[in-house]
């Protein structure tokens, strides 16, 4: 039987939720699971009993870079399947996944968005942490399906996650899109690129996918690397709203860069000139960029009154 779908995991230092993860998936004949260790500490994790190696649909490769993005490239070049499905070690998929397998199988579509939960990796409870998150996903599909235009806008490139969506293969290698090799923010480019070469998608709000809570994950933590690396991201972006897409939506384009423009300026780090430049290199640096650095310093002063971090 041909393989329909390839499920792509990057990992790093966390065995036990990997078998969470892998244990979630399926297991049938059309398809497979790539698992890319991203140079995993040997301390940590026993390579040789890596969770998946016992499964025949389980392929293991190891990520000759560094970072997740450049594992999912990794990924996307061994995949087989007509369908790329990403997930994060530390989710897991729904029971209702095998069914939207067997719904989207043969879909016209080029992306699939599922609806996704999310709950604290440890309780399976809900936090404002992860209610935060579930109601920012929400909002897309309630969007799009009350019949609001701008609900597909907004799932084409706002939700910039790669996960709880099926990608066809075939759109992915065509236009060439990949993923960021930035220390953060590696899946944004690959998710509004793919969004707006899509011919056609299709929304589902059936919860396929669970997107965890986990204290110390990379995305939580914040360091001068990861402020520079937001610029050029969300700068990146920006750029290719303004070049690609009808003004309104430019509106709607995440302000991340501006923001971690602004922190970096009042800390008081020599990178907030890297920061600067990079905002001029994509042509950025006009009165709307400090209208937003006067919001952001407004939200930062707020903030440090009210001892809010």
């Amino acid at each position: 039987m041909p393989i329909l779908f390839s499920i792509i995991i990057p990992h790093h230092n966390i065995p036990d939720l990997l078998r969470r993860c892998i244990d979630s998936i399926p297991q049938r004949d059309d398809l497979e699971v790539i698992v890319v260790d991203d140079h995993s500490d040997p301390a940590i994790v026993d390579f040789d009993n890596l969770p998946g190696r016992e499964r025949p649909d389980v392929t293991i490769l190891h990520n000759t870079s560094r970072f997740a993005g450049t594992a999912r490239n990794t990924g996307i070049e061994a995949a087989k399947g007509r369908w790329l499905i990403f997930a994060d070690a530390d989710d897991f998929f729904t029971y209702g996944f095998r069914s939207m397998l067997d719904k989207y199988a043969d879909s016209d579509a080029d992306i699939v968005y599922l609806f996704a939960n999310s709950l604290d990796g440890e309780t399976y409870y809900h936090n404002s942490k992860t209610e935060r998150r579930e109601r920012h996903i929400r909002k897309f599909f309630k969007m799009h399906l009350d019949g609001d235009p701008m609900g597909e806008v907004m799932l084409r490139y706002a939700w910039g996650e790669p996960w709880s969506k099926m990608f066809r293969r075939e759109m992915v290698v065509a236009h060439g899109i990949r993923f960021d090799t930035t220390p953060i923010h590696n899946d944004t480019l690959f998710a509004y690129t793919a969004g707006h070469h899509a011919r056609k998608i299709a929304v589902d709000a059936h919860c396929a996918y669970c997107v965890t809570y986990r204290a110390g994950s990379l995305s939580l933590t914040v360091s001068e690397d990861k402020l520079l690396a937001r610029v050029a991201v969300f700068a990146r972006k920006e750029r290719f709203m303004r070049d690609n897409t009808p003004y309104a939506i430019l509106d709607k384009v995440d302000r991340s860069h501006y923001e971690a423009w602004t922190e970096l300026v009042w800390g008081g780090k020599e990178a907030r000139k890297r920061a600067k430049e990079t905002l001029k290199t994509y042509g950025l640096m006009g009165p709307r960029a400090y209208a937003w650095f006067a919001y952001f310093t407004a939200k930062i002063f707020v903030k440090k009154c009210l001892g809010r971090k």
